[in-house]
């Protein structure tokens, strides 16, 4: 597919898709298998997110490739994890169970999906990072938040095949907090200061 949008609710063969192609699980949450998968610059695979408390495959879409070859796909010109958040499963709203906080509770881990005895074939780049760029215009926080899209990141594992995706919250949101703090301890000094001078 190339510039359309392939939606797959069942397992499929060896799938290639061009710049601007999209695969979907389709409109519902579930496993997306492929024998292979080749994915040039530009092509988009997506996926949803509803309930991080619930299995993968369940909670959140689930993709499980005997091959994935993103060799072709170089830092100028990235593939695109499209993360939509589904308030019920099968609407698009704000992701169940998932709120923004900062620190270690705001960190959410995904089991993204797993390769095959196919393996993952990286080509000229160092790791699964430097081929993918992660879309969340269509992603919300069970409180509404969004967040960076430079603060989610993608592992691989070769060891046993397995994919996760791992978001994390924004820093600057950290140095908001702090800032506000900030602010607050040297208004109340100034006015312990004023307090005194009266």
């Amino acid at each position: 597919t190339t510039g359309g949008t392939l939606v797959a609710p069942v397992a499929l063969g060896n799938v290639t898709v061009g710049d601007h192609g999209t695969v979907a699980r389709g409109v519902t949450i579930g496993t997306l298998s492929t024998n292979s998968m080749t994915l040039s610059g530009g092509a988009r695979l997506e996926f949803k997110i509803w309930d991080k408390t619930q299995a993968a495959g369940t909670g959140y879409d689930f993709f499980s490739f005997n091959g994935l070859d993103v060799s072709s796909i170089n830092s100028a010109n990235k593939a695109v994890l499209k993360v939509v958040s589904l308030s019920d499963g099968i609407h698009a709203g704000a992701a169940a169970n998932m709120d923004f906080s900062w620190g270690a509770v705001g960190i959410h881990t995904f089991n993204l999906g797993v390769i095959g005895s196919g393996g993952l074939n990286l080509g000229a780049n160092a790791n699964i990072n430097d081929v993918f760029s992660i879309d969340l215009s269509q992603f919300s926080y069970t409180n509404g938040a969004a967040n960076n899209a430079g603060l989610w990141s993608l592992d691989y594992n070769a060891t046993n095949g397995a994919i996760t995706l791992t978001a994390v919250p924004e820093p600057s949101t950290y140095g908001l907090g702090i800032g506000a703090l900030a602010l607050a301890a040297a208004a109340i000094r100034r006015r312990k200061r004023q307090e005194k001078k009266a």
